[in-house]
């Protein structure tokens, strides 16, 4: 990985505004594949890259994170260095990496400025993972692993890796599956015994290409779901519902509606929400929670 290549895509979107992967990757002398890559890594570490479709489009920093001047301001330097040493943190140390951080750090000695995105129980073997995927993506090496699928079979994958994401709360390897002969994704803390192999694979594609894959069998396994929150509830929803899915009822309550896997993680992620939530559609999906908590409630019995 080529952490001054990470760094020039932070400083050139933070001076620059918004760049098409084309674009970056003609100012960087690379493919537009290295620079999808580079993004997610980025986005990975903490940065708050955003992307945009269309004509118009391509990737930007939130408008906070902008450095105003090419010369760093010591306020600018703070949430800076703590993204460098995320980066550090997830993917390994660097030369590089390591003289940006020491300059910075003997400048400003008190930095109060903390992103955290290696979270405290990410356990070592998960860093390893993450450490060593970044590293095959890079050198396009095929990984080998043993996955343990929600019937708590273990199977034996052999993955082509394209990219690494995180989303709510769990971390995720996306790729070529050579066994399912399909792109699959991953999750990490379900995966034991992870290895680079010592053979390349040419498969290409690009991440954009590989979301709409994802997108597309996201929408033909959905289903929409609408709840009920209790008032007390009400100012968390945002945290999990886009404000257009929200809906405030006269009594107080609130009406949300999300697209969701239809799967037993569906049944788990809405009593999550505990006894401030009520399942109103589809009929269905009530009955399959009833019939799962009474499968609890003979636990205690």
């Amino acid at each position: 990985m080529s952490v001054d290549r990470l760094f020039s895509i932070m400083l050139i979107l933070s001076n620059k505004g918004k760049k098409t992967a084309a674009q970056l990757a003609e100012r960087l002398e690379v493919s537009p594949r290295t620079i999808y890559r580079d993004i997610h890594k980025l986005s990975l570490s903490g940065i708050p890259i955003y992307s945009e479709d269309g004509r118009s489009g391509g990737y930007y920093l939130m408008e906070d994170y902008k450095v105003d001047n090419l010369y760093f301001k010591e306020d600018d330097m703070k949430p800076i260095l703590s993204i460098l040493k995320n980066i550090q943190n997830l993917f390994g140390d660097n030369g590089y990496l390591n003289e940006i951080i020491n300059k910075y750090e003997n400048v400003n000695e008190k930095n109060n400025f903390t992103i955290n995105m290696t979270n405290v129980s990410m356990i070592e073997e998960i860093k390893n993972y993450l450490h060593t995927t970044s590293m095959a993506i890079d050198n396009k090496k095929v990984i080998k692993l043993q996955y343990v699928n929600r019937r708590q079979e273990v199977e034996e994958r052999m993955v082509e890796p394209i990219y690494i994401s995180y989303s709510s709360g769990e971390w995720y390897i996306n790729g070529f599956c050579r066994n399912r002969n399909d792109y699959r994704s991953f999750k990490l803390t379900r995966i034991k015994n992870l290895v680079s192999l010592d053979f390349a694979f040419d498969r290409d594609i690009d991440i954009d290409t590989l979301k709409n894959i994802y997108d597309r069998d996201f929408k033909n396994i959905s289903i929409k779901v609408v709840l009920k929150f209790h008032p007390k509830f009400g100012p968390q929803l945002t945290e999990y519902f886009a404000k257009e899915n929200i809906q405030k009822c006269a009594d107080g309550y609130f009406i949300a509606h999300e697209f969701y896997p239809h799967d037993e993680g569906l049944i788990k992620h809405i009593l999550g929400y505990g006894k401030w939530c009520q399942v109103l559609e589809p009929e269905y999906l009530k009955q399959e929670i009833k019939d799962y908590l009474n499968e609890m409630v003979k636990n205690y019995e």
